[in-house]
């Protein structure tokens, strides 16, 4: 999987509208450095010493405040990654010390087992990894990664491995058995499309397996 799915709902009007700005930024900031300095060594060339410094004073303030504009942008997607990282670590984190779950993602309870209680704590749980989910196809899809398509490829490999799980697309797609109403409506159009695309891929590698003697 490349993400091809991830990157199928990106916003076509404004993909990585934020670098391109600050891209455009960056570029009519040197210009302006580079007019100012020969500008400077101009008026230094015609006597107006004081006047060349306080331009080139200028124009290294506006050139250093876009520089560090690009470093707390770089900072910024950082803290998202590790954030949203740090956040899906805690949710598996949680599996791993709750044996019902546990349980239940190694398909060792019977499904005449699960009682009401079993199946709204998997719902939680699996509505709680969706949600990062969905905050991260959001940044994704509005521009917000430099890379994009290699975090869509990671994200949508995530996806996947969390839906290889038994039952857990019944959870996906079913109404009022694993609580109210169906997780599948919770979410917006571009993470129901990531996911149900993802389904259709598994479910045609399993059908491939099938047919091998």
């Amino acid at each position: 999987m490349n993400g091809e799915h991830i990157l199928y709902c990106q916003d076509r009007g404004i993909i990585r509208r934020v670098d391109r700005l600050m891209s455009l930024y960056t570029y009519a900031c040197a210009v302006f450095f580079a007019i100012s300095v020969l500008a400077s060594v101009v008026l230094i060339w015609l006597g107006s010493v004081t006047t060349a410094i306080s331009m080139f004073i200028l124009s290294t303030a506006i050139t250093g405040y876009a520089y560090s504009s690009l470093l707390q942008r770089q900072q910024h997607i950082k803290e998202i990654t590790d954030k949203t990282i740090d956040a899906l670590q805690k949710r598996w984190d949680e599996l791993r010390r709750d044996q019902e779950l546990i349980s239940f993602f190694a398909a060792s309870i019977d499904q005449q087992d699960l009682n009401d209680k079993i199946k709204l704590k998997v719902r939680l749980f699996i509505a709680t990894v969706l949600d990062m989910y969905a905050l991260v196809l959001h940044y994704i899809n509005h521009g917000y990664f430099i890379h994009a398509q290699h975090f869509a490829a990671i994200y949508e490999n995530m996806i996947k491995s969390l839906f290889r799980y038994p039952h857990i697309c019944e959870v996906w797609k079913s109404r009022d058995v694993w609580g109210k109403g169906c997780l599948r409506d919770e979410y917006g159009e571009s993470l129901v499309y990531v996911v149900d695309e993802v389904i259709k891929e598994i479910e045609q590698e399993m059908n491939k397996e099938k047919t091998i003697p």
